[in-house]
């Protein structure tokens, strides 16, 4: 199934149905990212301009006539999300009618053409253009061209900043650590999903220790991959990947389109570190891989000897998902609820979801069924729940003194399928 950005808004009150059909269907004439046709034939997927494509489609579902109009919607929902877009169709706009004054509008991206970002920027355009046509305005938005974006990135090859960037990262990647993850499944197993809310205890505290170490959520969430992965497979260096913003221009923070990228992250376990210095030491080298994040995806695959039409680049990928926009469309109460991949790219895929004012945060993990079972993507998840909570109390400890087993794991003694050469049980379960 192919990795998209999604997620649907609730629409109450007067909604002018065909006016939000219009400006969706134009989509396309001002948006270039709109423009683009996917070729799924390959590996990788290919994006080719087309100028012809002028309009996007937009379907519309009466949920009434169902005895729950709702509970219809969200299962319609759920079974879409598990469903690959179209051929050669790199976004998909659905309105569910649920009742007189109530609604639901899809939308569905290829996440080869648009990140978290660009999915929120789209959102907040329908709204602005919604509400400026429903108040009778003439003004519009000011709009970036995502293709103009695309030829300074080829130029990049050709440039100094790449030579520097390809010198950094090969000295950055001269040792190669074994993957973390073991293949149990020679076949595509489907993917797992587990999710562990987290109490607002946990992350005020969370929030304490980044301030106190000037660091940020994520050289936390480092660090505790980290100390989980290297003592459970007996390596002192584990490549993880983690997901990073690209937008570096005023102008790209505006564009519709895909930025963000994966760079690899090599992490370091020394058993004569405090957790305080394993967390500064990632923090100062998360700071300086962000120098050189244009290096392109295909040229770490080939410092690392990776073959990405049968491997990933990591088989661990840490993902900071943004926060919700905050759109507001005339006349109408709404709501964002944006909707986490179902799909696994990587072995193992851990997603971070800040706060909101209704909902705490969370952890969610996305992994591939060939690599780990249902219940071991949960024993992962509460591994790394149970190493946060200690951070604050902790952060002078030695590393090796972190406890990275749960009170309910401690006698449970499955093969968690990772690449450790010792057998049959990692040490850290003896």
């Amino acid at each position: 199934m192919q990795p998209a950005v999604a997620g649907y808004v609730t629409l109450t009150g007067p909604l002018q149905i065909d006016l939000l059909r219009q400006i969706i269907v134009n989509l396309p004439t001002y948006y270039d990212i709109f423009r683009y046709q996917l070729d799924v034939s390959c590996f990788r997927p290919v994006a080719s301009l087309n100028d012809a494509l002028s309009h996007l489609p937009v379907s519309v579902l009466d949920m009434q006539p169902a005895v729950c109009p709702r509970l219809e919607a969200d299962n319609w929902i759920r079974r879409q999300m598990n469903r690959s877009l179209p051929d050669q169709q790199c976004a998909e706009f659905v309105l569910l009618t649920i009742a007189n004054n109530e609604y639901r509008l899809f939308i569905r991206c290829h996440s080869l053409l648009l990140d978290h970002t660009g999915f929120n920027l789209l959102l907040r355009y329908v709204a602005n253009d919604y509400t400026r046509q429903v108040a009778g305005r003439q003004e519009t938005e000011l709009v970036y061209s995502y293709v103009k974006e695309i030829a300074p990135a080829r130029l990049y090859l050709t440039s100094l900043a790449y030579t520097e960037d390809r010198y950094y990262w090969e000295k950055q990647l001269s040792e190669r650590p074994r993957p973390l993850l073991r293949r149990q499944e020679p076949k595509d197993a489907g993917s797992g999903v587990v999710s562990l809310p987290l109490s607002d205890e946990l992350s005020h505290m969370l929030a304490r220790v980044a301030a106190e170490t000037a660091s940020t959520t994520e050289s936390l969430l480092l660090a505790a991959l980290t100390l989980c992965f290297a003592r459970t497979t007996h390596q002192a260096t584990c490549l993880f990947g983690r997901t990073v913003a690209g937008r570096q221009t005023k102008t790209q923070r505006e564009t519709l389109g895909r930025f963000d990228r994966t760079l690899p992250f090599q992490a370091t376990y020394n058993p004569g570190h405090s957790l305080r210095k394993m967390i500064r030491l990632i923090r100062n080298q998360h700071r300086a891989d962000n120098g050189h994040r244009a290096f392109p995806v295909g040229q770490f695959a080939r410092l690392l000897g990776r073959d990405l039409a049968t491997e990933p680049l990591t088989d661990v990928l840490l993902t900071h998902v943004p926060h919700d926009p905050a759109v507001q469309f005339a006349e109408l109460s709404n709501q964002v609820y944006p909707l986490n991949e179902q799909a696994a790219t990587v072995p193992f895929q851990l997603f971070w979801h800040d706060a909101k004012p209704d909902e705490s945060a969370y952890m969610q993990a996305v992994f591939q069924l060939a690599y780990l079972n249902q219940e071991e993507g949960k024993l992962v998840l509460n591994r790394l729940h149970h190493i946060l909570t200690q951070f604050e109390q902790r952060l002078d400890d030695l590393v090796t003194t972190i406890d990275i087993l749960p009170a309910p794991q401690s006698t449970y003694r499955p093969w968690l399928a990772v690449n450790s050469p010792c057998s049959p049980f990692p040490a850290v379960w003896q």
